[in-house]
């Protein structure tokens, strides 16, 4: 198989690949860079937080709305059962705590 350009078109060829060689490398160099890894690695972070913070607040959401219809029927009327049974949980616990308490001191 024979080549049949000039020597014109080789040269030619060859400084179009040293072009894209420098071309190449430069953007190698950029993205190796020091400060380019730091903002990649912050653009990063910051992304990761916002997304842990937007699935927190789905949850908090989600969770909100579970208790709300724990208490709340579907007409928008309290539950007086459910309401009953968390209030006498939490005054179990509190009593719970005070007779723990007088009981160490």
């Amino acid at each position: 198989m024979s080549d049949t350009r000039t020597i014109a078109q080789i040269e030619q060829d060859l400084a179009d690949r040293r072009r894209r060689l420098a071309e190449d490398l430069a953007q190698l160099v950029g993205e190796v860079h020091p400060s380019a890894v730091k903002a990649r690695a912050i653009s990063a972070a910051k992304s990761g937080w916002r997304d842990a913070l937007a699935d927190a607040k789905a949850q908090a959401k989600h969770g909100l709305a579970w208790v709300k219809d724990q208490f709340v029927d579907e007409q928008g009327r309290i539950n007086r059962r459910n309401l009953a049974i968390a209030a006498a949980s939490v005054a179990g616990f509190v009593t719970l705590m005070i007779v723990s308490h007088r009981r160490e001191s």
